[in-house]
């Protein structure tokens, strides 16, 4: 009997170990919780009402915020976003893709009066999701794309 122990024992601590490994590798960046941040968004607009033709317009200063529910593998929740102080706009949030690697893409979508899709895609790590943002707003006066650059800091 003594002898099965000895010829299983360095197998099982191998398989411990390997398995051990793989858990450690494979984890998903959790994303529960309340990210703000802020970011002066490049502008661009259209030239007139219908007009499909773009033009620069200054930057405007943006908060975000992103109440997240991660529960598996899925994620819900929703975008607040604030443009140059005017009433915030609440956003439903569409789709998330978390990666092992700490890439993540969110999307987030209203419909209605007007348009407004949000699309963030970045990495998270260390309570922090950092990447590009883009809001793309479709009114009667017109379509206004905003992007450029944010980091949200989880707010616990």
């Amino acid at each position: 009997m003594k002898w099965l122990w000895r010829s299983l024992l360095p197998l099982l601590l191998v398989v411990c170990f390997a398995a051990f490994m793989t858990a450690c590798k494979n984890r998903t960046p959790k994303l529960t919780g309340k990210w703000i941040g802020n970011s002066d968004l490049s502008t661009q607009m259209a030239r007139a009402p219908g007009s499909l033709q773009m033009q620069n317009a200054k930057a405007v200063p943006v908060q975000v915020t992103m109440t997240l529910n991660q529960n598996g593998g899925g994620v819900t929740g929703d975008a607040a976003v604030v443009i140059s102080g005017k009433p915030e706009i609440h956003l439903p949030i569409t789709a998330v893709v978390v990666g092992q690697d700490g890439k993540v893409s969110i999307e987030a979508d209203r419909s209605g009066f007007s348009n407004v899709h949000l699309t963030f895609s970045g990495n998270v790590a260390a309570g922090q999701l950092s990447g590009d943002i883009a809001l793309k707003m479709d009114t009667l006066l017109g379509v206004a794309v905003n992007k450029g650059a944010i980091t949200l800091k989880q707010n616990s």
